[in-house]
């Protein structure tokens, strides 16, 4: 038996970040509680190696839960110039480590209870106070050390500690693609276990973190170890903190979150599923009507209501099965009510009804829950009307208004106008508005009918095709477009959202999107082309290419990871041209063959679900051909100048 026993422990630095302001990322105790708690799991008997969890964190979010990507940089990073400090976002500073304990601290650490402190203020002097706080941690940070990077801002608020990582040659792990692409470039550090943020939770990100140092440490995660003996339990109660209501997440957020659940129905239904007119059983086709529009809606409405409420207050377990037995009840309502438009010569789709539904249940819930109080009924009357009533109640309300089924058209009308399909006019309610849409629809497909306009559209027979006609260049544009908007935060706050909504109540061939198809190439493919160029031939003698073969795999075996490529891109402007090049020529494809695919899916697994293979080939082929090239061109070009440079000096 081991005597002596060496302890490991772990620090935090980061922020709420873009996509990871949400599922959890609103609540910074929870999130250092959570990673601390799956920390303590790693031990090693043999060695006597343990890990003694969070020692030090240092993690900012913005007060009202939004994300870092609709803010420009130089308005809030510390030492730049900026005379109207009001005008920042009001954020906190939540640190653990660096201040005296409170007499009752030694307590709440001996259940797991981690001493946080936290400061309010503009986001600019947050952010200077967040970047002394990095300098001690610099100071503190040894070889038993390990660093975890949620979303952290590597150039200024914390170079010092990722400095002394880069000198004591301490592991990094974390997530937050485009943030942990620049740790690994400015410092070389290679990256353990780093996890994506889209869809992902608070407690899958720390396990991920944990088995990650677990590997790299030579320990084992055990999820029974200090678990017994109470020393580390997940625990929200905070220090100097207070208790305080945590922003809602955004309902586009919450319909990020059912991505994995849109992903398997996507590719449920493009195999199995079909058209009405298909000779299949009655079995298979109710499978394929319950998958395509009872499944989407009701997990939007199921994670609408449990992470609007988990958000404000926390609920004991009779409250959380209470408010998924509505929210399940409502979104299946809803669903039934917006799937009467399940014919072939209209669009529609659930989740926006489920969304809304499931947003409208804590509410509900809450309001009569107190009415049965005021009205002194039992417990068990309570439970049974709001467990039951409520969530039929907001459903019928939804159904008798028809609000889903005008949500429903909704979807549908933004999957045509995605798609390039004529919007069909439904026979009751929204005839006003898609008339409008019809209308503009109707000028455009005269322009473009016009003969001197024909050599600009693609060839096809006007008279009688569903889709209308689209430019050329249009895909080429909209290729460069999704490069850019991802680099500046359109692609959580729009592209995504758009992907998910096209992709809601699609079946057979249509199962997939369009958006997603562009998403596989221009950013996914892409990356995994840029990536191959830095491994064949570096862009620096002697660097880390750790990054790149890591991203590569993610990004061709998942479908993820679209970040790596952000420093090469920056770095070089051949990559960069290249990058943009790849992406509008591979949308141009996609869109003159309108092609259907989706990422976050292994890249054969991409191009099996999509509407035409050979196509989605083509596509993919000169995505990741166009940027390899252009890498290895850009490399070889910066190598011949390094060598010239050299030789200069000499």
């Amino acid at each position: 038996m081991v005597e002596s026993t060496e302890q490991y422990s772990v620090a935090l630095i980061g922020s709420s970040g873009g996509g990871t302001a949400t599922l959890g990322h609103t609540n910074p105790i929870e999130l250092l509680n959570t990673v601390h708690k799956e920390l303590c799991h790693l031990h090693c008997d043999e060695d006597g190696k343990v890990c003694a969890g969070l020692s030090h964190a240092i993690f900012v979010s913005i007060c009202d839960g939004s994300g870092f990507d609709s803010l420009k940089k130089d308005d809030w990073l510390p030492g730049k110039n900026k005379s109207d400090v009001a005008a920042d976002p009001i954020a906190k500073l939540y640190s653990v480590g660096f201040h005296k304990k409170n007499p009752d601290s030694e307590d709440q650490e001996a259940t797991g209870r981690l001493n946080v402190q936290a400061i309010k203020g503009p986001l600019s002097e947050i952010n200077t106070e967040a970047k002394r706080l990095d300098a001690k941690l610099s100071k503190i940070l040894r070889n038993n050390h390990a660093l975890i990077s949620v979303s952290s801002e590597p150039t200024i608020i914390h170079a010092d500690s990722l400095r002394s990582c880069s000198e004591l040659s301490i592991p990094v792990t974390g997530s937050g693609g485009t943030s942990i692409s620049q740790i690994a470039e400015l410092y070389g550090l290679p990256i353990i276990g780093a996890q994506g943020s889209v869809a992902s939770t608070t407690h899958t990100k720390a396990r991920g973190w944990a088995m990650g140092l677990a590997r790299e440490w030579g320990m084992t995660y055990d999820p029974k170890h200090n678990d017994q003996d109470g020393s580390c339990v997940d625990s929200t109660s905070e220090v100097g903190v207070g208790q305080e209501t945590t922003p809602l997440p955004s309902l586009k957020s919450i319909l990020e979150a059912a991505l994995p659940s849109f992903l398997f129905v996507c590719i449920v239904l493009r195999f199995f599923g079909g058209s009405a007119g298909d000779n299949r059983s009655s079995l298979i086709a109710e499978i394929e009507y319950s998958l395509r529009y009872f499944v989407p809606g009701t997990t939007c409405s199921i994670l609408a209501a449990t992470s609007r409420q988990s958000s404000s207050t926390s609920q004991s377990s009779q409250d959380q099965s209470t408010i998924l037995l509505s929210s399940a009840l409502a979104g299946i309502l809803v669903s039934a009510s917006a799937s009467q438009l399940n014919d072939n010569s209209n669009e529609g789709g659930s989740a926006l009804a489920g969304l809304i539904a499931g947003a409208s249940i804590p509410l509900a819930l809450s309001t009569v829950s107190n009415l049965c109080v005021k009205y002194h009924m039992t417990a068990t009357m309570t439970n049974i009307i709001c467990g039951g009533g409520v969530g039929i109640m907001v459903g019928m309300i939804m159904h008798l208004s028809s609000a889903a089924y005008i949500l429903s058209i909704c979807t549908g009308w933004v999957r045509c106008i995605i798609r390039f399909r004529r919007i069909t006019t439904p026979e009751t309610n929204g005839r006003l508005i898609a008339n409008v849409f019809v209308y503009l629809q109707k000028m455009w497909y005269d322009f473009a009918s016009r003969p001197s306009m024909s050599k600009f559209v693609y060839a096809q027979d006007l008279q009688l095709n569903e889709f209308l006609p689209i430019p050329r260049g249009l895909g080429f544009g909209f290729g460069c477009i999704f490069v850019y908007g991802s680099k500046i935060g359109w692609y959580h706050s729009i592209f995504l959202p758009l992907i998910m909504l096209e992709m809601d109540s699609s079946t057979g061939q249509n199962a997939a999107s369009l958006l997603g198809a562009i998403d596989e190439c221009t950013l996914v493919m892409v990356c995994a082309g840029i990536c191959a160029g830095n491994l064949l031939l570096p862009h620096r003698i002697g660097g880390s290419t750790s990054l790149s073969w890591q991203a590569l795999k993610t990004n061709i075996l998942c479908g993820d990871f679209i970040e790596a490529c952000y420093p090469s891109m920056e770095k070089s402007r051949l990559i960069n041209i290249a990058a943009y090049l790849a992406a509008g020529i591979s949308t141009e494809v996609i869109v003159r063959q309108r092609l259907l695919s989706s990422a976050y899916i292994p890249l054969p697994l991409s191009i099996l679900i999509s509407s035409d293979r050979w196509g989605m080939i083509v596509a993919s082929s000169f995505a990741f051909g166009i940027s390899f090239v252009g890498t290895i061109m850009a490399n070889t070009i910066g190598s011949i100048r390094k060598k010239s440079d050299d030789k200069g000096k000499e």
